[in-house]
């Protein structure tokens, strides 16, 4: 039998509208061996989350563990089995958690806790689980914010190319986002526009989520521009803008992008399908509204640097 832990700092809870948001991949023994999630309120005892009078909103508890062979855990509601994919690759899944309504106005701590066993281990890949992309925000946005309409990452192709807006759909957490797949001339700095259907004023943006830094942002009319550096590949970033307001409403937005370098074809991962398309593309030359995925490292021309990138990168994928 084993018990492994990790907490997180503790946080405050200013609003009924804030949730926790995580990414989640497990690979254990299903029914035996799992993890579970737990909060303390204003430095309270730790208790299950739904104990506590949370709910999930998605990604929830999928089993309940065995109450034999040692399980420090037993009898416990769990994460269990495979999150995603396969037993040798398995993939992450999005969490949304509803908080409990004491923990409004007040800090808390949340603790996940993976227990296991004294008998058979999973084989394959792992085993254990894995956290990634903790966040306390909206799901996407306050329910009387403005709404973003479209998102737009906007790269020069060549030193003194044309600028090319790729565009990045906007889904909830959990499902597929959108990818930036190009490279640029500085690794790591985009820029991001985010589109509304009216005139808006906004008081800060920021990265909530995953690596990178905001080092400004612009508003004209109903389109804000925002300046990313520091971003690194490979990974799922939250885009927050607060105190975002119209005619009509108010409140903070948040948005989910993806950056994958070599991901042309957009689906999160890098395979032969993305070198084959790069291939196809490199017949048209200069780039152009429809081959820009393709030039992966914005020279303005799609060529075999850009096949070689992203044969380089094949394999990987976003987490």
């Amino acid at each position: 039998m084993a018990l492994s832990e990790v907490s997180t700092p503790s946080i405050p809870i200013t609003s009924a509208a804030q949730q926790l948001i995580f990414r989640n991949r497990y690979s254990t023994e299903e029914a035996f061996d799992g993890l579970v999630l737990e909060i303390s309120v204003a430095g309270g005892a730790f208790q299950d989350i739904l104990a506590a009078g949370g709910t999930f909103e998605g990604g929830g508890y999928n089993s309940t563990l065995d109450t034999g062979f040692g399980n420090p855990l037993p009898g416990r509601q769990a994460w269990s089995g495979i999150s995603a994919g396969s037993n040798a690759l398995p993939g992450f899944i999005s969490t949304v958690v509803n908080l409990p309504t004491a923990a409004v106005g007040q800090s808390v701590q949340f603790k996940w806790r993976q227990g296991s066993d004294n008998s058979v281990s999973r084989t394959g890949f792992g085993p254990g689980s894995g956290i990634d992309t903790v966040m306390i925000a909206r799901s996407v946005c306050d329910s009387n914010a403005p709404v973003v309409t479209s998102a737009l990452s906007r790269k020069r192709h060549g030193s003194s190319g044309f600028l090319f807006d790729l565009g990045l759909p906007l889904v909830p957490l959990g499902g597929a986002i959108g990818v930036e797949d190009r490279a640029g001339a500085i690794m790591g700095a985009h820029q991001i526009l985010l589109n509304f259907s009216s005139p808006v004023t906004v008081n800060n943006a920021s990265v909530v989520a995953g690596a990178g830094r905001v080092v400004n942002f612009s508003i004209n009319g109903s389109v804000v521009t925002v300046n990313l550096v520091e971003v690194p590949d490979r990974q799922r970033l939250g885009l927050m803008l607060k105190g975002v307001k119209d005619g009509n409403g108010a409140g903070d937005v948040m948005v989910s992008l993806g950056f994958l370098v070599g991901d042309v074809n957009g689906n999160g991962v890098i395979t032969g399908s993305d070198i084959a398309q790069t291939k196809a593309a490199t017949a048209g030359g200069t780039t152009s509204a429809e081959n820009l995925r393709a030039d992966v490292n914005a020279s303005g021309s799609v060529n075999a640097s850009d096949v070689s990138l992203v044969k380089a990168n094949s394999g990987r994928a976003l987490p």
